[in-house]
């Protein structure tokens, strides 16, 4: 039963008077039948998934006592069925859980590294690098390394080493270097680990320098170093250049196959664009030395 509008009605011209108010009564009994408390049976207001029903069926009517020596007495009225009960809302599905870090690598970093790597066991510069060198200092792969070699003190400006020809997309991505020699820390010759843009307008690296290990990054020429440590052979074997969310970081580990060693010594809001860069790995000078600044060698890209 639905509540209906109350009109003013007029008496049937047909009818007695007597069948009128008869008519009339009925009516109102009707009206006060149909005044139930519909909120009761809002569903919002029911419990969670399949919210409490009312219970179903009326009390059936009881048989009228049999007459004493009359006729028997006639069954009751049959109960009417309850109201049924509605259900509740249903309820809605938990936000999703997020992955915890390490939980996967984009797919521009399949192993937590650039796809790239290289043990340098062949004896064979791979057709990813291009080798660099001044016309004295030379670079070459050899025992299962890389040796950047800079062979002359007297120059004001030495370079050697090599760089990937196509940029590599680092976001959310490392790459990292097996350092197991450096450049004579006596002189200020460098060894490098970096990371630049195609046009040379950023750069960031992980270089050693006069004994220390350095965390650096140079834009339009200006270089900025974010943190530095004695260099200790050992300790920092491998160095790491690494993005994520938004943020680069400059680390270091004595053992890369321990992805719990790495110790980061910097991070700062990405000095470059991470999507396209190139890599490279190298050592110079930029002054005449009184001794020969040496070799630099590295071990493995990407390789724990």
């Amino acid at each position: 039963m639905v509540p209906f509008a109350r009109t003013a009605t007029r008496r049937p011209r047909h009818l007695p008077r007597g069948r009128s108010a008869i008519a009339a009564l009925a009516a109102a009994l009707a009206l006060a039948g149909c005044s139930h408390a519909w909120d009761d049976f809002d569903p919002r207001l029911a419990g969670g998934p399949g919210g409490s029903a009312t219970s179903g069926g009326g009390a059936p009517g009881t048989g009228g006592a049999p007459g004493t020596g009359g006729a028997p007495g006639t069954g009751g009225m049959p109960g009417t069925g309850g109201m049924p009960g509605t259900g509740g809302m249903p309820g809605t599905g938990g936000m999703p859980g997020t992955g915890g870090e390490g939980g996967g690598f984009p797919p521009n970093c399949p192993e937590g590294h650039i796809p790239l790597v290289d043990d340098f066991e062949d004896g064979v510069f791979g057709p990813e690098w291009q080798p660099y060198a001044d016309g004295v200092s030379t670079i070459k792969e050899e025992g299962g390394a890389v040796l950047a070699t800079m062979p002359d003190p007297t120059l004001p400006s030495a370079f050697t080493g090599m760089v990937t020809k196509d940029p590599v997309d680092l976001t959310g991505c490392a790459v990292f270097a097996r350092v197991s020699q450096v450049a004579d820390p006596t002189t200020h010759a460098y060894t490098q680990l970096y990371a630049r843009t195609g046009d040379d307008a950023g750069f960031i690296e992980v270089v050693t320098e006069h004994g220390d290990l350095i965390f650096k990054k140079t834009l339009s020429g200006m270089q900025t170093q974010l943190g530095s440590v004695p260099h200790d052979p050992a300790v920092h074997a491998y160095w790491r250049l690494r993005e994520s969310a938004g943020i680069t970081y400059w680390e270091t580990s004595a053992n890369a196959a321990d992805a719990q060693s790495w110790v980061t010594h910097a991070s700062d809001p990405n000095p470059i664009p991470p999507t396209a860069v190139l890599i490279g790995i190298g050592a110079g000078a930029y002054m005449a030395e009184p001794v020969a600044p040496g070799t630099a060698r590295f071990e493995g890209l990407n390789v724990p």
